[in-house]
């Protein structure tokens, strides 16, 4: 019997991109104390990952991933600052706007691209 290949997920576009990391922010902002996301954004603990269906999500992985997703990144290097998701509004918006931005210039970059 011949062998099963899964197709190759759609590229989401760069606005469906940006919401889904925006959604796993949020989420992961949700589901944990207040010291504990603080800690998490400004350590090299926890990282963003987008796999190859481009499903993004936050975990803590102590080894580089790199090879495993098409984006894995310290929350750090997000650039997120706690206090404008605090303050909420517009600033929460703009804050999530700047760290979804570097997922998706990353992305959209070549693959030969070094960065």
């Amino acid at each position: 019997m011949g062998e099963v290949t899964r197709p190759k997920a759609r590229r989401p576009t760069s606005f469906e991109l940006r919401a889904r990391v925006v959604a796993a922010i949020e989420k992961f902002i949700t589901e944990s104390e207040r010291e504990e996301w603080h800690a998490a954004f400004s350590s090299y603990q926890f990282r963003l990952l987008v796999d190859d269906e481009f499903r993004v999500f936050i975990a803590e992985i102590a080894a580089p991933t790199d090879a495993l997703y098409l984006f894995s990144d310290p929350l750090r290097e997000l650039g997120l600052d706690p206090w404008a998701v605090e303050l909420g509004g517009g600033v929460k918006d703009a804050a999530f706007e700047i760290a979804s931005d570097r997922v998706v210039r990353t992305l959209e970059r070549s693959k030969w691209w070094v960065p």
